[in-house]
């Protein structure tokens, strides 16, 4: 334990080290030197996971290896094969019900369930597939762009970057790539960024954020906290937008102090006079909270739930004619 460094830090970098070991031994866990050390590395990550100093590995190790390797395989086809379902989620002006922009949502199904990027991220970063991923993300919301503009409406359309991974040096070169081949003026793209992926990887995504900017793109600033190092970041990186999460506002249990976080974030942005978004905005009493802090533009399913590409002429057309005096075409 001894030989495991202590914890550094410089500026606002820190680094921190912890030990996880995962044991395997020759002959009951493998036959050959390859496969030992493969088990061994298995039961480390289970280990992690667990939180546990060692492991040691095991038939419950092997079955859960054995289903996440069925899970990477099948993600791996299901975005080649674009059997990923897609989605848009409305982003409305609360004050006229205009329309003033669309989220990308994507779901996979796995044995039966629908799930959200959220819950199957890790499976795409562990088969070396986020980056497919992603790409099919940007090219979905072209092909939304395309289908909203022969419906006349001229919104921009976000796609949110979860991962550091996702830096890739071409990834600018890609959607510039989109923008000529379906011939959508880049500010309809909206490029939503977390926190942490900007801090974490502060010169790539600065270098991301240049091209992007270069070509107009604007840049969206997702899960804002209000923090230090946000406010910098946003200063230093001309940030279009920000998206507040409202979920805590759902919370039932000492809602004061879950409502005053969001009022707080609200004040900060209308301060800075930034153009931001409430989301996650999931039930009514968490509308009326965001409005009477003064938000006014909000996603989720409290003021409009998530359409389908088959979907979107029909809502389209729904929308528009419930609320006839709405703007956000043309």
């Amino acid at each position: 334990m001894g030989a495991i460094p202590a914890a550094m830090s410089f500026k606002s970098f820190s680094l921190r080290f912890e030990l996880v070991l995962g044991i395997a031994t020759t002959l009951e866990h493998g036959q050959s030197i390859t496969e030992v050390i493969s088990h061994a590395g298995d039961a480390a990550i289970e280990a992690e996971k667990r939180q546990l100093l060692w492991l040691e590995f095991n038939d419950e190790v092997a079955r859960y290896t054995e289903q996440q390797l069925h899970r990477m395989e099948r993600l791996k086809q299901d975005i080649a094969n674009d059997n990923l379902k897609w989605q848009l989620a409305p982003q409305i002006d609360t004050t006229n019900k205009s329309v003033v922009g669309f989220s990308t949502q994507v779901r996979w199904q796995y044995s039966g369930e629908q799930l959200e990027l959220a819950e199957f991220i890790d499976v795409a970063e562990q088969s070396g597939e986020l980056y497919s991923l992603t790409k099919c993300m940007i090219v979905n919301a072209f092909k939304s762009l395309f289908e909203l503009k022969k419906l006349g409406v001229f919104q921009p359309v976000g796609v949110r970057l979860n991962s550091t991974d996702l830096l890739e040096p071409d990834l600018g070169d890609f959607i510039e790539e989109q923008i000529q081949s379906y011939g959508i003026s880049a500010r309809y793209l909206m490029v939503q960024m977390s926190e942490p992926i900007v801090q974490m990887a502060c010169e790539r995504a600065r270098t991301l954020i240049d091209q992007l900017k270069a070509l107009e793109v604007p840049i969206c600033i997702s899960d804002f906290d209000g923090s230090y190092e946000s406010l910098r970041y946003i200063r230093k990186l001309s940030v279009d937008q920000l998206n507040i999460s409202c979920q805590l506002l759902a919370s039932e249990e000492d809602a004061g102090a879950e409502k005053a976080i969001v009022n707080s974030l609200v004040s900060l942005a209308r301060t800075m006079k930034l153009s931001f978004i409430g989301t996650q905005v999931n039930d009514i009493s968490s509308l009326d909270a965001f409005k009477t802090m003064g938000g006014h533009v909000a996603e989720g399913t409290a003021i409009a739930p998530s359409i389908s590409m088959s979907e979107l002429e029909v809502w389209v057309a729904n929308w528009y004619k419930q609320y006839p005096d709405a703007k956000g075409r043309g």
